[in-house]
Parts: structure tokens; C-alpha cells; sequence
């Protein structure tokens, strides 16, 4: 039920498949306009520095609805509300286990805790973030180097918008053809803009439908291989099968 927007681009024999990435505005439209889903958010993964604990790490920045839409829970603390998305709310941060466990070695009062961020990208500005949270072990998005997660927040007009990749989950009553035919026309018209729209084909997928299509062919590559070993073992035991029962008749 988790699904994603892609644009694809063909060039000669090639076809090149991104995620639809949106600012936080176009995400708050979509949030207002759309029917079919039921929680929508965004990712953008980023580089910062711990200071003092690890030079460059992993992390990823998410909209408030992202954790929910993924049905995540903390360990500690709390995660994101839309609170946490305004220009001028306090800088929060949540910890992966690996993190908490390492680097603060699993102490159970850091919620509330002060840590300094550095960026690795832009301006190196030395940033303080308050802990609100651990995630549990077995949260690993999107990928399992991700080692903290910030807050999207709404900027101030005339300052550069940052995006992120958008998904969402399905409302519990619409089919996944409802919600293509509504959000298609949403995401083209909020890319009107954009030099390459025009030649742009968007599509809904399933996240996990999208996340294996670049190993597909290797799984079923190894799918076979492995259906392959199993027939020559089913090959040899019926073999050895057979030749001890014809070794017994010989003995009758």
C-alpha cells in the first residue's frame, strides 16, 4: 500500500527512471488535494558530521507524515508532527539504534539531549539538534547506513526549496487505479515548470515494486540457478533410489 510517483525519460534505447521530488509547498498541495491517499511524505538523504563522534555519517531529512506513513514507532522518545516542519520551531533530530548505541552508548536519557551537527553539505555551520527520539532496531530507511533524521521545514519565501523524493500510503477504501488517475494530473501540473515535463511519462508504482527493479533480473537469475541445483538433486537421489532397489531385487 506504500506507493511512489517516478518520471521517466527516454533517450535513444535508454530509459531513465528518477523519483518525483517535491518541496515541502508542493507537498502541503498534494496533502490538500488529494483523496486517495492516506498519509503523504517525503526523503531526501544528506550527509552530517557528529561532532566529535563520527566525521561523516548517513542521514536522511523526512516530513512529519514520513514515519507515520511508514508505520514506524521510536523505541524512545517520540517522532515528527507537523509542528516540527515550521521555520521557526526548534531543531530536532532522531537517532537510529545503531547510533544511540554506539555513539551514546544506549543511554536511556537522551531524549532531550543537545548534540552539535555539522553539515557536510553547504554551508558548514555548526547546528545544536535536540534528541526526541530513537528508532527501533529494526528501522533501517532508507537504507541501513541511515544514522539520524531531521525534519523538513517550511522556508521563507525567496530562500531555495529544498526537495525530497515523495511517498505515500493508500487510503484504506481506494484502489491503486483511483489513485493513479487522481495524483498523475497533480504531480504533472505542480511540474509545469520544469525544462523536462514536457517529455516526462509519470507513473505509480509500489515502493517495493520500484526498489527491486534494478536487481529483478539477478533474482531471477539466481531464482533459476537455484531451481536448477534442486532438479539435479531431485535427479541424483532418485538415481540412488533406483539403484538400490534394483541391487535389492538382485539379492531376492
Amino acid at each position: 500500500r506504500v506507493v511512489m510517483t517516478v518520471a521517466a525519460q527516454t533517450t535513444g534505447s535508454t530509459v531513465r527512471r528518477d523519483p518525483v521530488r517535491v518541496s515541502q509547498v508542493e507537498l502541503d498541495q498534494l496533502r490538500t488535494n488529494v483523496r486517495t491517499l492516506s498519509t503523504v511524505g517525503v526523503v531526501e538523504p544528506t550527509l552530517m558530521n557528529l561532532r566529535g563522534r563520527d566525521p561523516r555519517m548517513q542521514g536522511a531529512i523526512v516530513s512529519a507524515g514520513f514515519l507515520e506513513l511508514l508505520r514506524a514507532r521510536p523505541l524512545l522518545g517520540r517522532v515528527f508532527t507537523a509542528a516540527d516542519e515550521a521555520a521557526d520551531a526548534p531543531l530536532v533530530i532522531l537517532l537510529s539504534y545503531d547510533t544511540w548505541r554506539r555513539h551514546f552508548g544506549g543511554d536511556s536519557q537522551i531524549v532531550g539531549r543537545t548534540i552539535t551537527i555539522d553539515p557536510v553539505l553547504g554551508p558548514r555551520v555548526p547546528t545544536e539538534y535536540t534528541v526526541i527520539g530513537v528508532m527501533a532496531e529494526s528501522f533501517q530507511f532508507p537504507d541501513p547506513q541511515t544514522r539520524v533524521w531531521t525534519p523538513t521545514r517550511l522556508t521563507p519565501l525567496g530562500s531555495r526549496v529544498p526537495r525530497g523524493s515523495m511517498l505515500a500510503r493508500l487510503a484504506d477504501d481506494a484502489s491503486f487505479a483511483a489513485a493513479e488517475a487522481e495524483i498523475l494530473p497533480l504531480v504533472r501540473r505542480i511540474r509545469e515548470g520544469l525544462r523536462d515535463n514536457a517529455t516526462a511519462s509519470y507513473e505509480l508504482v509500489g515502493v517495493q515494486q520500484e526498489l527491486v527493479r534494478p536487481v529483478r533480473p539477478a533474482l531471477i537469475v539466481v531464482t533459476v540457478a537455484v531451481g536448477f541445483v534442486l532438479l539435479l538433486a531431485c535427479v541424483n537421489v532418485a538415481t540412488l533410489v533406483l539403484a538400490r532397489t534394483a541391487a535389492r531385487q538382485r539379492e531376492i
